[in-house]
């Protein structure tokens, strides 16, 4: 038989908290703002709140 290894993950994910996954997608939409970039081009926000 051969050995499976159930602890890889594909991903890592960096934050399992939803809350501070939100703080950090804010903090990087407000710096795209202000640096003048398009909103369309950030990857991996996934929570959006009012800004």
């Amino acid at each position: 038989m051969e050995q499976v290894n159930k602890n890889t993950v594909s991903e890592p994910q960096k934050n399992s908290n939803p809350i501070i996954q939100m703080i950090e997608d804010k903090k990087r939409i407000v710096k795209a703002i202000k640096n003048g970039e398009s909103l369309s081009t950030l990857k991996g926000i996934k929570i959006v709140s009012p800004v």
